[in-house]
């Protein structure tokens, strides 16, 4: 266990496993998290109450942050346990801690040489090894009925939505230049997206011509890629129903979100699952991943391919795609698009020329949002259901508690201050978007 004193300033502090066990000794609260650069307003930050502990998992260098004043103990293992919490004796804990025998077990990864060597002439006898090994040498592709791919530590996806289930605009097929499935859009109006069960399809409208390629589906990296330059990422996706040529794009920008590109790589896919390792170029700002079709290879009208998923990781290894939590997506993809519809929120404030409504979100939106069509947006007065058309709106973001603050103003709007307004959308659905 290692102790450690803040002081008010962000620490970086290493570890040794996938998580970190935290203790707060002080008597203020501290906030953890995977990331530097701690808000403690701000997403993937954990609050620690004074004498309370929490798990955070590490960093892909292997390091937690903390921000606070007074003592912290850490220790960190393999396993989402925490340490500070052990079950209460006899197993019948029902706490978020860990068993006794869970802890024991830990535990005796600290254990010395001789203790582990005694233990093992315990348990092992010279008659139990076999005579001769298996026909395949011992490599068999299980251990203890667990596939090899089972027993891989998969790395987080950097990629948000990757297989496509969170789709807040709903629609089930989308064309021409814009966002389609949450954090996803397209280039141009060459091809189709539809959302089908394994994923989504794309089909080829207009063939690329042999100096040019068509996009239909990119998602562009969520912060400065900078940071990363030199750094090794490895790409992979689950590819199904091909017919023509589709390449995978890994595209690098000279500034943030997008902007002239410092160069391009392009990656054949074929059936099944698809792999490749690549490298962050000096000079590169932004990145963008997606499926073209390179116009050098052919491509014709009614060429299709379906993607079950996309995964990005940091590293040369691609380890196993594993399928997002759908809740906790969703929350993701609200930092970038929310959909509003029917009653919304009464006015918590008004005076003669304006109403201000407050909008109360479950993540804080990336900036202050655009609206689709600003026209679906109404205010009616609340009981007698009288709506009016005529109020022109402003739409911005507060950041703690997250919530959106719309501002309706017209001039002697007439509603009486004892009554006031309902903000709604009568019909059909208004999307506000900060995607990048």
């Amino acid at each position: 266990m290692a102790q450690y004193t803040l002081d008010g300033k962000e620490k970086k502090i290493g570890v040794l496993g996938i998580y970190a066990s935290i203790k707060n000794n002080s008597d203020v609260v501290m906030y953890g998290s995977a990331m530097s650069g701690i808000d403690p307003a701000g997403e993937n930050v954990t609050p620690i109450q004074p004498g309370e502990s929490v798990v955070i998992p590490s960093n892909n260098d292997r390091a937690v942050f903390l921000l606070g004043t007074g003592d912290a103990a850490v220790l960190s293992g393999n396993k989402e346990f925490n340490f500070f919490k052990p079950a209460p004796k006899g197993g019948g804990g029902s706490g978020d801690g860990i068993t006794q025998q869970q802890l024991n077990d830990t535990l005796k990864t600290y254990a010395t040489n001789t203790s582990v060597d005694t233990k093992l002439e315990e348990y092992a006898s010279k008659d139990e090894i076999p005579a001769s090994l298996p026909a395949d040498g011992g490599n068999a592709d299980t251990v203890g009925g667990k596939s090899a791919e089972e027993l891989i530590q998969s790395n987080p996806n950097l990629l948000l939505n990757p297989d496509f289930k969170v789709n807040q605009r709903g629609k089930s097929e989308y064309t021409g230049i814009a966002y389609t499935v949450d954090r996803w859009r397209t280039f141009d109006a060459k091809s189709k997206i539809q959302v089908v069960n394994s994923g989504i399809k794309i089909t080829t409208l207009t063939a690329a011509n042999e100096n040019e390629n068509t996009n239909p589906l990119f998602q562009i990296f969520d912060r400065p890629v900078d940071t990363y330059n030199g750094k090794q990422f490895t790409l992979s996706l689950k590819a199904i129903n091909i017919t023509g040529p589709w390449r995978a794009c890994i595209r690098f920008g000279k500034s943030f979100p997008s902007g002239d590109y410092v160069t391009a790589t392009y990656r054949t896919i074929s059936s099944e699952i698809n792999h490749w390792t690549f490298t962050v170029p000096d000079q590169a700002v932004s990145m963008r991943i997606g499926i073209v079709q390179y116009g050098s290879d052919g491509s014709a009208i009614g060429d299709t391919i379906t993607i079950e998923w996309i995964k990005l990781e940091l590293g040369a290894v691609a380890t196993p795609f594993v399928p997002p939590n759908g809740a906790e997506e969703l929350l993701k993809c609200q930092k970038y698009c929310l959909t509003l519809t029917a009653d919304i929120c009464r006015n918590y404030t008004m005076n003669t020329n304006s109403l201000w409504f407050l909008i109360s979100t479950a993540t804080r939106l990336r900036l202050s949002p655009s609206a689709s069509d600003i026209s679906k947006l109404k205010v009616k007065v609340y009981g007698t259901g009288t709506i009016y058309d005529d109020f022109t709106y402003q739409i911005g973001v507060k950041s703690y508690p997250p919530a959106i603050i719309v501002e309706a103003k017209k001039a002697n709007h007439g509603i009486n201050t004892n009554v006031g307004g309902v903000l709604t959308v009568p019909t059909g659905m208004l999307i506000l978007s900060a995607d990048l």
